[in-house]
């Protein structure tokens, strides 16, 4: 399923909000995480599938482990947080893919953090 960024948010049962929604990282009220990434040129490093069912993303520069979005990644999965994962390949594309929920397996560094994700798969 390929959709825009508004309907992306539309679809997970929110109101598109440009304050709030033109990010990649976000917090429905639901609790659940939208992760949007463009891969290609990405200015915070390499994101995409490393070939073994694991997505290897990095987060801004301000997001450490202890911050809420740091938490957030650090509890993706079955029993936590329900995070959902969209890309396109590079700015230039309008539309993102969906790749399904993701699970935290371990992470390098802070601020940014370079984050290992198993893929879950899924509709939504």
């Amino acid at each position: 399923m390929r959709l825009k960024r508004a309907d992306i948010i539309a679809h997970h049962g929110d109101r598109y909000s440009p304050a709030r929604d033109n990010c990649g990282h976000i917090t429905l009220p639901s609790g659940e995480v939208v992760l949007m990434v463009t891969e290609a040129g990405h200015h915070y490093g390499t994101q995409g599938e490393n070939g073994d069912q694991t997505y290897i993303w990095s987060s801004q520069g301000s997001t450490g482990e202890a911050s809420k979005k740091g938490q957030q990644i650090r509890q993706a999965g079955p029993d936590g947080v329900t995070m959902h994962l969209w890309t396109r390949a590079r700015k230039a594309d309008v539309s993102f893919e969906y790749r399904g929920t993701v699970s935290y397996v371990s992470h390098t560094g802070e601020k940014p953090m370079i984050v290992h994700f198993a893929l879950q798969g899924g509709a939504v």
